[in-house]
This record gives C-alpha cells, structure tokens and sequence, in this order.
C-alpha cells in the first residue's frame, strides 16, 4: 500500500467516525412528578350495556434532554400515557416554542 492510500483511508476513517459521533438521536425523557388533580367515576348509559368510565386528571412535569449537538426546536407536543401497550389517555401538552 502507498502513503497516500493509507492517508486516504485514515481520512475517510476519521470522518466515519465524526459522523458517528455526532449522528442524530432521540431526546431523552424523564418524568419529575405526577399529580393527581382530579379523579371522577361515572357511569355511560348511552349503549346497551352500561360500563364504568373512570375521568382522570393529572399535572405531569417532563424534564427533556436533547443529546444531540444541533438544537432541537419544538412548538407543540402530544403525550400519551400507555399501561401494558394499551392507550389510556393523550393530551396536547402546553408549552411554549422553546429550543434546546
């Protein structure tokens, strides 16, 4: 092998690795608190068989962390809240066009 191919190959070597390390990836996530605001049984009539429908309102504060090196800019969000891969519940979360 040559000098020169040797240097090109640690050159594409190196910018494989750069780009690597600096490939987009998924904010991280962590719920700080939840609070229960409100909590309401009720009952649905309106089919032929009458079921329990239980009314939840919670106060959730999420701490997000973008690991990537470009920012990040978000306007709106949806949450979803799953237990066992069932959908509870979603909402449009309030926040502010923020960057991070």
């Amino acid at each position: 092998m040559s000098p020169a191919q040797i240097g090109t190959g640690l050159v594409i070597g190196a910018a494989g690795a750069v780009l690597y390390a600096i490939r987009p990836r998924d904010p991280v996530f962590e719920v700080l608190s939840i609070h229960l605001k409100g909590f309401k049984l009720r009952f649905n009539t309106d089919s032929l068989i009458p079921f329990a429908v239980i009314d939840v309102e919670l106060s959730i504060s999420v701490k997000v962390t973008n690991p990537n090196v470009a920012p990040i800019e978000y306007s709106s969000a949806t949450m979803c809240i799953y237990y066992r891969d069932s959908l509870l519940g979603q909402a449009q979360a309030s926040l502010h066009p923020f960057s991070f």
